[in-house]
Order: C-alpha cells, then sequence, then structure tokens
C-alpha cells in the first residue's frame, strides 16, 4: 500500500497467483490473500471500477456465488473512463471463471463483458490476457443456446478488429477447419459465425481473399464440409452488411443449388441464407435472386421448388409489409434448425411472442375494426336504430385499399410484368403435386392476392404463357402441374376466363412462338376441351376447329402430335362434326404443292389417335384411279397408323395398288407404288389381317389368272416375308411352298419364275431351321410331282442363279436333326435336286451337300435312311464327280462299309455307288484287298454282296491289276467254286 504505483503495474501477474491461493486449504492463508486483495482495491484508478471493487472482490474471493451478481454489476455500469491495468487485473478473472461457468447466462454476460472491454481498455493492457480469454471464447462457440454463441462470436470479432490479426495467426484457420470436420452441428454453427465476425473484423479483403474457397466448399465432395460453409454464408451477409453487397452474385448460385442437396442441414442452411440476403438486400435479391428462384418454382426436384416457393414468398412479404411468418429465421438471432432443444425452445418463445401480441398478427387490425363496426351495429340495432347501411362497404373499402397497397408496392419493387409475372408464377405453383409445396405457396397466395378471381383476370395472359411452355416441358411433373392449373382455371372460372384462355392458346400457335410454346398450346387447348365438355367446346368451336387446322400442320412433330391429342379430345365431344370440320380441309391442302407435304403429316397424326374415324374418310379419295405418286406415298404413310381399321379395308386398298402397278408405266410412280405396297403389308399385325392377305393372294395366283397379276403378287409376298416380324405364317407357308414349287417348270414366263423363286426364298427365310423340319415332307411331295411331269430334264427353277439354294437348309436340317421319315425325305428331296439341276447349277453346293449326307450315312441309322443316303450319294458321283474328287476317300470307306449291311438294298445301292466311283478312281489295289477280305467274313449274303462289288470293280476298273491284287482274288475264299470265279473274273478283265 505504500507504493500504489509499483502495486497497480504489478497486479496483473500478482492476481492469478493470490486466485489460487484462495483455494489453500489453510484457512489463514485464505484470510492473508483477502486482505490482500482489500488492499488492492486502494490502488484502482477508475471511478467507475472504484464503486465495484467490494462486487468484484467478492466475486474473486468467493467464485461460486459472487461471480454473477459480479458481471451483473460490470453490465448495469456506465462507463465514462477508460480501464486502467490494475481495474483488468481484477476483472478478467472474473471473466475467465464466468465462461467456464455451466449456466449460459454467466457465459454469455461474460462475453459480451470482453466485447464491450475492447474499447475501454488499453490495447497493451489487454494482450496478456489474449492466450487465456480466447480459448474460452473459442469453446463458448459450441454452446447449444444461439444466443451465447452469438456473443462470444462478435466478442472473438471486435478483439481481432482492435488488436490485430497477429495475435490470433491461428484462429481464422482453426476454425475453417472445423468447419470442415465431423463436429456436431452447435459447434459447426458456433465456427461458422465466429468466423463471420473475425473476418468482419479484419475487413473486406481478407474475406475477398477467402470467398473462392469458402463457395467451393459449398460443393464439397463430404456433406460434413458443404454443411460447414453453407451455414458461413448466412452469417457474413450480416456481418458485413452493406458491404458485402458486391459479394452476392458468388454466393446465390450455391445458395440455390444447397437448396437441392441431399443433406437436410445444407437444405435449411440454404433455406437460411435466402432469407438472409432477402431481408437484408432486398433490391439485390429482386435482380439477383428472384430470376433463380422463378426457375426454381419449376424444377425437378420438389424440394428446391418448395425451398423457392418460400423465398419468393419472404421476398414479397419484404417488399409489401406484410407478416407472412415466413421470415421469422431471417430476422435478429438466426436459430440453427439443428441446435435441438434450446433452439426450439427460443424459436417456440419466439412465435409465441409474436402470436401473442394481436398487433403483429396478419389482419388483426382490420379484423377488430370490423368487429368493432358489427358489435356498433348491433348497438345502434338495440336501441331502434337503422344501423350503418354501409358497414359491408366500408369492410370491403378496408380490403380494397389494402390490396391496393400491397399491388402499388410490388408494381413499383418488381414493374408490372416481373410483378405479374412471379404471382402467375405462384397461382401455377398452387397445382403442384408434393402436398408440401401445394399448402406453402397457397398460404403465400392468400396473403399476396386478396381477390383471387380478380387477379387472376388481371395476371391471366402470364399465367397462360407459364401453362403452355410448362405443357411442352419434359418433365412429367411440370406438365402435371400445368394441366392441373388450366383445368381448375376452366372449371372454377369457366365462361369468366374461357373467351379469354382460348385466343390466348390459339395465338401460342402463331409459327413465330416457340416451338415449344406451340406444343404447349396444343397441349392446353385438349385440356380446355377434355374439362369444357360438349356445350362448350360447340360454342367455341370457331376458335378450337381453326386452331387445330394451324397446329396439325405445323412444321415441328412435336406440335402435330400434341394437335392431333387434342383433335382426339374434339372427336370424343363432338363426334363426327370433328371429322367434317378438319378432315376435309387437310384432304384439300393435300392437293396443293406448298401445303401437301404437312398436310400429310397432320392426316397422319390424327390417324394414328382416331383412326375409326379418319382412316375411313381418306381411303376413297386416296385409292381413286389411277393411284398418283403423292397419294401413293400417302398411303404408304397412313397405313402405319391405321392400325384395326386398316383390316377392313386392306383388300381394297391392295387391289387397287395392284391395279395400278400393273397399268402404270412412269418410274417414279411405280417405285412409290411399290414402297404404299410395302407399307401396307408391313402394318399388318393382326391374324385377320394376314388371313385376309393371304386369301387375296391365293386368288391371285391361280393359274387362270393374268401373269402379271400372279407376278406381282409374288411380289407382294416376298414383301410381306421380308416384313413379317409381327405375323406368324406358319399356318400358310406349307400352302406357298407347293404352290411356287410347282411353278418352278415354268420357263416360259422368265419373271414368274423369277417372282415364283424370290417369294420362296423371302418365306423360307422367315423361319427359324428348326420349325423347317416341317417343310420337308410337302417339299419332297412338291419335288416329286415336279419330277414325274420332266422325266429326269433339268426344272428351270433349280438352275436359276442359287436356284437350289432356298431348299437347302430346311432339307439339311431335316436329314440332320428329323425323325426317321423326315430324314429319309430329305435325302430323297436333295437326290431329286441333284436329278434336276445342272452340273454347273449344282457346283456351288457339292460341299454343302455331300458333308451332311456322308456324316448321317455313317451313323447308326434305320436301312431306309442310308437307303435313300446312298442313292442321293450315287446321283451326285454320276452328276458332278470331279467336283467329289476331296471326298473320295470317305465316299469309299462309306460305301465299302455299307457292303455289311444286313439289309439288301442298302449292299445293293453301296455296290452300285462304289461302281461309279471307281471308274473315276485311279488307286485299286487297296480297295480289292479290303474288297477280298471282307468276303471271308459274315454272312454268306454279305460275302455274295463282296464277290459282286469285287467283280463290279475289276470290271469298272480303268489300270491294269497288280499280280498281288490276283493273287488276293484268288485266295479269297475256302471253297474252290468261289476262287475259279474270281479267277475267271480276274482272266476276263
Amino acid at each position: 500500500a505504500s507504493a500504489p504505483e509499483q502495486l497497480s503495474i504489478s497486479l496483473p501477474l500478482i492476481i492469478p497467483r493470490l486466485v489460487e491461493v484462495l483455494a489453500d486449504s489453510h484457512h489463514r492463508v485464505q484470510e492473508s490473500a483477502e486482505g490482500a486483495f482489500d488492499s488492492f482495491g486502494k490502488v484502482i484508478s477508475n471511478p467507475e471500477i472504484l464503486e465495484l471493487v467490494p462486487r468484484l472482490l467478492r466475486g474473486l474471493i468467493n467464485p461460486n456465488t459472487a461471480t454473477q451478481p459480479a458481471l451483473a454489476g460490470l453490465l448495469n455500469t456506465a462507463f465514462v473512463h477508460y480501464i486502467d491495468a490494475p481495474s483488468l487485473a481484477l476483472i478478467v478473472p472474473i471473466l475467465q471463471r464466468g465462461l467456464r461457468e455451466r449456466s449460459t447466462v454467466t457465459k454469455r454476460q461474460s462475453a459480451q463483458i470482453i466485447g464491450s472491454m475492447v474499447s475501454l481498455a488499453d490495447h497493451n493492457d489487454l494482450v496478456p490476457y489474449i492466450p487465456t480469454l480466447v480459448p474460452q471464447l473459442r469453446n463458448v462457440l459450441a454452446d447449444p443456446v444461439p444466443e451465447t454463441r452469438s456473443t462470444s462470436s462478435k466478442a472473438l470479432g471486435l478483439l481481432v478488429e482492435n488488436l490485430g490479426e497477429t495475435y490470433f495467426s491461428d484462429l481464422v484457420e482453426e476454425l475453417m477447419r472445423t468447419l470442415s470436420e465431423p463436429v456436431s452441428n452447435m459447434e459447426r454453427s458456433g465456427a461458422a459465425q465466429g468466423l463471420s465476425e473475425i473476418l468482419a473484423g479484419l475487413g473486406i479483403d481478407r474475406m475477398t481473399a477467402l470467398l473462392p474457397e469458402i463457395v467451393a466448399n459449398t460443393t464439397h465432395a463430404k456433406v460434413n464440409v458443404r454443411e460447414g460453409y453453407m451455414s458461413l454464408l448466412i452469417y457474413l451477409p450480416l456481418t458485413f452488411g452493406t458491404r458485402f453487397q458486391t459479394y452476392l452474385p458468388d454466393i446465390l448460385t450455391p445458395i440455390v443449388r444447397g437448396l437441392a442437396d441431399e443433406s437436410e442441414y445444407v437444405r435449411d442452411a440454404s433455406l437460411r441464407a435466402g432469407q438472409i440476403v432477402i431481408h437484408n438486400f432486398v433490391k439485390e435479391a429482386i435482380s439477383l435472386m428472384l430470376p433463380q428462384l422463378e426457375e426454381g418454382m419449376f424444377d425437378a426436384n420438389w424440394r428446391i421448388r418448395n425451398s423457392s416457393v418460400e423465398l419468393i414468398g419472404d421476398l414479397l412479404f419484404k417488399i409489401t409489409g406484410l407478416d407472412g411468418n415466413h421470415t421469422e429465421k431471417a430476422l435478429g438471432n438466426v436459430p440453427d434448425p439443428d441446435d435441438e432443444d434450446s433452439d426450439m425452445e427460443q424459436l417456440e418463445e419466439n412465435t409465441n411472442a409474436e402470436t401473442n401480441n394481436p398487433q403483429n398478427a396478419p389482419g388483426n387490425k382490420k379484423k377488430a375494426l370490423k368487429a368493432q363496426r358489427r358489435q356498433q351495429s348491433k348497438n345502434d340495432k338495440a336501441k331502434g336504430g337503422e344501423g350503418d347501411d354501409d358497414d359491408e362497404d366500408d369492410e370491403e373499402e378496408i380490403e380494397h385499399v389494402s390490396a391496393e397497397d400491397c399491388r402499388r408496392r410490388l408494381v413499383e419493387a418488381l414493374g408490372q410484368e416481373r410483378r405479374d409475372t412471379v404471382l402467375a408464377s405462384l397461382y401455377v405453383a398452387r397445382a403442384d403435386p408434393v402436398a408440401v409445396v401445394r399448402q406453402t405457396t397457397t398460404s403465400i397466395w392468400k396473403s399476396i392476392a386478396s381477390n383471387t378471381p380478380r387477379t387472376v383476370k388481371d395476371i391471366l395472359p402470364q399465367i397462360m404463357n407459364i401453362i403452355m411452355t410448362s405443357l411442352a416441358n419434359e418433365n412429367e411433373e411440370r406438365r402435371r402441374i400445368a394441366a392441373r392449373t388450366l383445368g381448375e382455371l376452366v372449371r372454377k372460372l369457366g365462361e369468366a376466363v374461357l373467351h379469354r384462355v382460348l385466343p390466348i392458346l390459339s395465338a401460342g400457335l402463331e409459327p413465330t412462338n416457340p416451338e415449344n410454346v406451340r406444343q404447349g398450346a396444343c397441349v392446353g387447348l385438349g385440356e380446355v376441351i377434355s374439362t369444357t365438355g360438349r356445350n362448350h367446346a360447340e360454342d367455341y368451336a370457331e376458335i378450337v376447329i381453326p386452331a387445330l387446322r394451324t397446329a396439325l400442320c405445323d412444321e415441328a412433330p412435336t406440335v402435330r402430335e400434341a394437335a392431333a391429342t387434342a383433335f382426339d379430345l374434339l372427336q370424343q365431344c363432338l363426334g363426327p362434326q370433328a371429322v367434317d370440320e378438319i378432315v376435309p380441309h387437310l384432304l384439300n391442302a393435300l392437293n396443293e404443292p406448298a401445303t401437301s407435304a404437312r398436310a400429310l403429316e397432320a392426316l397422319r397424326e390424327i390417324t394414328g389417335v382416331r383412326a375409326q374415324a379418319v382412316f375411313p374418310t381418306l381411303v376413297p379419295k386416296l385409292i381413286a384411279q389411277p393411284i398418283s405418286a403423292f397419294n401413293a406415298r400417302a398411303l404408304a404413310t397412313l397405313v402405319t397408323v391405321a392400325g384395326a381399321s386398316l383390316t377392313r379395308r386392306l383388300n381394297t386398298i391392295l387391289s387397287a395398288l395392284l391395279t395400278s402397278l400393273m397399268r402404270e408405266t412412269d418410274q417414279a410412280t411405280l417405285e412409290a407404288l411399290r414402297d404404299a405396297i410395302a407399307s401396307l403389308v408391313g402394318s399388318i399385325d393382326d391374324e385377320d389381317g394376314l388371313h385376309s392377305l393371304m386369301m387375296l393372294l391365293f386368288e391371285h395366283v391361280r393359274d387362270d389368272q393374268p401373269v402379271t397379276t400372279r407376278t406381282e403378287s409374288f411380289w407382294v409376298l416376298s414383301t410381306l416375308c421380308a416384313n413379317a416380324d409381327d405375323v406368324d405364317l406358319s399356318d400358310y407357308a406349307v400352302d406357298w411352298i407347293r404352290t411356287l414349287l410347282g411353278l418352278f417348270k415354268d420357263d416360259e414366263h422368265p419373271e414368274l419364275l423369277k417372282a415364283a423363286w424370290t417369294a420362296l426364298d423371302a418365306l423360307l427365310k422367315t423361319f427359324s431351321k428348326e420349325d423347317t423340319e416341317d417343310f420337308v415332307l410337302p417339299t419332297l411331295a412338291a419335288l416329286q410331282s415336279l419330277s414325274d411331269n420332266v422325266d429326269g430334264c433339268p426344272i428351270a427353277g433349280f438352275n436359276l442363279p442359287k436356284g437350289i439354294a432356298p431348299l437347302l437348309p430346311p432339307l439339311t436340317q431335316g436329314l440332320m436333326f428329323g425323325s426317321t421319315e423326315t430324314r429319309e425325305a430329305a435325302s430323297i428331296s436333295i437326290g431329286l435336286l441333284v436329278k434336276h439341276t445342272t452340273a454347273a447349277n449344282l457346283r456351288p453346293y457339292v460341299t454343302q451337300i455331300t458333308g451332311p449326307l456322308i456324316r448321317i450315312v455313317g451313323d447308326r441309322h434305320p436301312p431306309e435312311v442310308k437307303a435313300a443316303i446312298l442313292a442321293t450319294l450315287g446321283e451326285l458321283l454320276e452328276k458332278v464327280p470331279t467336283f467329289l474328287r476331296p471326298f473320295f476317300p470317305q465316299l469309299q470307306r462309306t460305301f465299302v462299309k455299307s457292303l455289311s449291311e444286313s439289309t439288301y438294298d442298302v449292299r445293293r445301292l453301296a455296290v452300285a455307288a462304289l461302281t461309279t466311283l471307281v471308274a473315276h478312281h485311279t488307286r485299286f489295289d487297296p480297295l480289292i484287298v479290303e474288297l477280298c477280305a471282307g468276303t471271308k467274313l459274315g454272312e454268306s449274303s454279305v460275302k455274295v454282296t463282296m464277290i459282286q462289288a469285287l467283280a463290279k470293280v475289276l470290271g469298272s476298273a480303268q489300270s491294269p491289276i497288280s499280280d498281288a491284287s490276283r493273287e488276293a482274288a484268288a485266295q479269297s475264299d475256302a471253297s474252290s467254286d468261289v476262287r475259279a470265279a474270281a479267277i475267271d473274273c480276274l482272266e476276263k478283265i
């Protein structure tokens, strides 16, 4: 006490030590420390602190009970003098103790005092306490109460702002790391708020340098990083205020994008950030944010739609001054939706406070005034008075003035066109299929639009523009929203809007409009037609029908398709009248070169949706003889969409086309007619249509029909087979095989023969190999009939280029995999093909024929199959021996093996085939030795066959027999008679 100046200088070092001594277990030590504290108060020079010294000393001596009163005393004191170092020495320990308390109130008060103390104390005096105060303030940032976190954040910001970043070098990086770590939502929110206050204290340049990193991290792959940095975007606009205006374009895109994030926290943070921007920068929000929100109202993601609607509602309420209970989260302290109980308590507290205040409830002033006037009216009547007849008028006037004031403010802020567009978007969004979006939009609409019918009439053009654009959108939900809105307009307002809606839709079909608008207008017409019913459709037919005529001939396929759907709906309402009003107009347009192409496309579209009503009207005009190239092309287009209505008129159309085809000479028209026939038969997709066509073709290919008719009918069959993906020809295949093969002998009419061959080739190609096994027996019957009539001569059809090619696959399939009967029939059929085909035309197929025959005859099969195969191989050797030379070794083994068969016919045919083979062979000695060996084995009948074969071979040999062969023949049997016969044969040679 004798050296107060020196004591005041040393207090920052002494007091912390004394505070520790206060906890000593010896009471005399405690008493000494308390006495020392009493003496310290005498060196305090700050008058305000001097008055608080007793309370402060009690706080130091008795921290458990006196810390809170000491903090309250500091908060309630109005300081007019700087706080000196001795005063700080007394205050700081109490503040440190307060920051460590469990009570959120104590922590908040301590942080608040620290923030205020920065401007009341010398910065040099504060520096020694920074290392202990900052970590404690940093810990308070994780407090569960948002207000406490906010106070701590502001205290840190003030410290950094006044002392500079030098003393807080790692604080910014530490908080940014916290934003990127998987910490609790409270800690993340506190770090974001603290960082925003610190950046505000460091200045705009520091924030500018970090903003790119902040924005980039809002799209980071890790959810916790996105959550942390999106939280930061909530607080930066608040802490920087108007200085942040320049940076709004940088953060608006991340905010809007975050509305659809997979993380609920990110979505909520994005919404709150948007609300902050709207509340603090309403003009900038209008110019920068509103366009994105308008687009977001119709986004494919319902979360974006809902958040966009909420933010637009906040913006409109901010502009008009209405209280829509949508901006509460953007005002004052920003509650954290994930701060669990404490946050919810505060939010509930704020909500209850506003709800309990009648002045804050929307429309309560008007309701109170109305109630007062009604009561006055009742009182007047009770007294026998007339009452106030103008009560309702006054009420309407009040509402009118309020609505007019709201409209005026919106127009001033947004402009008339923008205001109408925004309200139109809200009206359309009321039909959103997602309930939460629909409820949010409806709530906002009711607050903004006091009179829905009147407002809708004012903004009807904008509503219709949105509807038409949305109806043509690829997103199904958006189309559904637009359709529901249009239906609601027509149902609820009826005549009041129909006379305006239909002209707008009609104008939307103008060629100058974008394609999606024209398409949307057509969809809208269809929706109106389906909603209004027959009566209104008749009333407005003079508008609807010309509009559909225009749309059906539009250059864009999407528009024509939508128009056809609308025509279908109109036809359902008006019946034949719709067809009579539109189809003749399109038929007339077919005759005009400038409009014919689009008219044809229009007819195609409406035929596709209403074929039963339209197609019968078109057919007579299009098949009138002679059929022009254009009409043929029109038929080719229309039959593809005629569906079931084509079946009843199939024969009529085909007969007309064939008639013109046989009479026409112009090449271009001929091609168009053939294309029409191809489209016609390619459009058959049911059994009735196929049967009708088959009966007609069978009729046209009869022998008594002109050759030209038969030829073209075969061409029609070929065309059908080439496009037979949707029809099954198996019921008619056998009849066609007989008919077509029957014409293969006709060499007097090459064109007819070629057409028949082409039809057979096309017919058999429509079936899989497995299915063609059933055709082997009918094919054999047809071939035998042909063979009987030509007596072994070549048949013309088989000697066309690739003449036998169509028949080989089914015959080979039957030979390889069929039943015994089928294998035999296939072998005989192949033999007939060989017999009636010239060597030159047979040559390309020798390998394809011979290989399967050798393979099957070598396996275990019934004798009749082997006999048929040996006969066919013999026929091949006689017809094309030179081409079979590569197969001679296999054939020789096959024939020799067959000599041992038990069936006589097989052995006989083997001898004949072997004899034919030897006539073209040069090496006989091994064969003779093998035959001689065979005479020693088996039954006598087999031995006889072997000797007969040996005799045939010896008789057919074209070169001298060796002595060894003679010796083998001479000793071929134990019987002297057999040996003598063999020697006799040799001598004769």
